[in-house]
């Protein structure tokens, strides 16, 4: 009877740990939508993970309007780093001397996972652009790429 017990308990802790592994690889558990602008607010690239259902356009405007008040508000040490909603958090991230601006929307319980996604994104994309020879204009294709191969594995072995 102690053996059986013990091989459920293993079997239990078995699928609890595939669960959370599982769980680890899907980002839209994390992360509602990605967004990635350049210095003036224009729109680079944009993925959603949920089930967003904004308009990426309508999101630039939005941010080209919050960041044209927020530049003429604040000094140039402060940056916009996040907005709060009621169930919303967006979180920001500038790169290469604020020519890159990263913007994750995420659901305010998943805020801690969602800014360490937010980080190691945003440090893989900094080291990629000032490593190689990669353009602010084929960003978009690049992260294309990184998202769908290289992000799942690089947030499994952080």
């Amino acid at each position: 009877m102690e053996r059986l017990r013990e091989a459920i308990e293993q079997v239990i802790n078995l699928e609890l740990q595939e669960e959370k592994n599982s769980s680890r690889e899907d980002l839209s558990l994390f992360i509602d939508s990605l967004y990635v602008f350049d210095e003036n607010g224009l729109l680079i690239y944009s993925k959603n993970f949920g089930e967003s259902k904004l308009e990426p356009e309508l999101v630039s405007g939005f941010f080209s309007a919050i960041q044209s008040f927020t530049n003429n508000m604040m000094n140039d040490q402060e940056k916009l780093q996040e907005i709060a909603l009621k169930e919303w958090k967006l979180l920001f991230k500038n790169l290469i001397n604020e020519k890159i601006i990263i913007m994750i929307i995420t659901r305010k319980n998943m805020e801690w996972e969602s800014k360490k996604i937010l980080e190691r994104i945003s440090s893989d994309i900094d080291y990629v652009l000032k490593n190689t020879n990669l353009s602010v204009k084929m960003l978009s294709n690049f992260l294309n790429k990184y998202i769908e191969e290289v992000l799942q594995k690089r947030l499994l072995h952080s």
